[in-house]
Order: structure tokens, then C-alpha cells, then sequence
């Protein structure tokens, strides 16, 4: 339904067409069609690189390889992954701030939509830690991967091994791997010093 009513606003506004259609496709996936979830990402795809938007075409081909490795298709799946990777080092050199802009308000909307999504296995992840349920309760009722768990433990090692400061991450991670409450989570944020950030 919110995919929905952002591709009907890309439909006014091209800029936001390519992620209209990459967030479709990630509920399109969600939903079991896997075949309209691969055309809706390949149609972000050709609005992507028609834009010449780096970073939506390597996140699109990001999206691609984790479809086509759902279904099996191993070698496809590492085409992607590789040309996304080129993509990114060409997209990492200096960018005008109006891009970023743009790419920022994408990613932005994105996440917006797939925190809200009902069928979201992160989500639902949380929400049943938030019921009281444990990691190991979850995921052994799970059929599918809720990917951020292990991201969460890989992006916190990152961060501590570079020395910069996550704090949501870190509360993320201790409630999942470490048994911090929910409840307890959330005070530890909010009493955080104000600070810049």
C-alpha cells in the first residue's frame, strides 16, 4: 500500500521513480512474487541509469543479486554483487551536494517504508522482542532471514573496530545479542548528553 502510493507519486516526479519502483519490488518480494519484484527492480534499473544515479543503480543491483540468490541463481547473483561494487567505487568520487540531497531523500523514503512495511521480517523481529519473546524463540519460528540480525552484530564490530560512536546500533545490538530489554534500550537513547551528532 505505501509503495503504492509513492510510485503513484513518482508518476508527478521522475526523480522518484527508480526508488518507487526498487521499494515496490521489495514488497512485490515480500508478497511471494518474486517474478514482478525482478521486472519492477530491472525497470528501476533503466530509470536509474538513464538519471546516471550511481548509488540507486548499485543499491538495484544490490537488491538483484539477494533476489536472484533467493531463487538459486548463484552466478547471476555475483554478477551483481560485482558490478554494484564498480559502481560504488565510481560513485565514490567527489559528488555536487545536490546529489547527495537526492540520494539522501531516497534513502530516507525507503527506509521510511520498509520500517512501516506489516510483512517485514526486521520488523517483526522487533515487534515480537518487544512482546517479550527471545532472539532464539523468533528465529527458530522463522521460515525466512531477518537480515538485520547479523548486520547489526557485523556493522557494530565495524563500528567499535573504527572508533566511531553508533549509539542505536550499539542498543540494537545488546538487545539482541546481549538481553537488554526493549524498555531499557530506549532510556539508555533518550538519557544520552545532547550533542551533535
Amino acid at each position: 500500500m505505501a509503495a503504492e502510493r509513492l510510485w503513484t507519486a513518482a508518476q508527478v516526479d521522475p526523480q522518484e521513480s527508480a526508488a518507487a519502483l526498487q521499494n515496490q519490488a521489495v514488497v512485490s518480494y515480500r508478497q511471494g512474487r518474486e517474478s514482478r519484484a525482478l521486472q519492477q527492480l530491472q525497470g528501476a534499473f533503466d530509470i536509474a541509469m538513464g538519471r546516471h544515479d550511481l548509488d540507486a543503480c548499485a543499491a538495484i543491483l544490490t537488491n538483484l543479486s539477494h533476489l536472484e540468490r533467493q531463487r538459486g541463481r548463484w552466478s547471476i547473483a555475483d554478477e551483481c554483487l560485482a558490478l554494484a561494487e564498480r559502481i560504488e567505487q565510481e560513485a565514490s568520487r567527489p559528488r555536487s551536494t545536490l546529489r547527495v540531497q537526492a540520494f539522501r531523500r531516497e534513502l530516507v523514503r525507503g527506509l521510511a517504508m520498509l520500517a512501516a512495511d506489516p510483512h517485514g521480517r526486521n520488523r517483526g523481529v522487533g515487534m515480537r522482542l518487544g512482546q517479550g519473546e527471545s532472539l532464539p524463540q523468533i528465529l527458530a519460528s522463522m521460515a525466512a532471514v531477518a537480515e538485520g540480525v547479523n548486520t547489526s552484530r557485523s556493522v557494530c564490530d565495524l563500528s567499535r573496530k573504527l572508533g566511531i560512536d553508533m549509539p542505536i546500533t550499539n542498543v540494537v545490538f545488546r538487545v539482541l545479542f546481549e538481553g537488554l530489554s526493549p524498555r531499557e534500550a530506549t532510556d539508555a537513547l533518550m538519557r544520552r548528553p545532547v550533542r551533535d551528532e
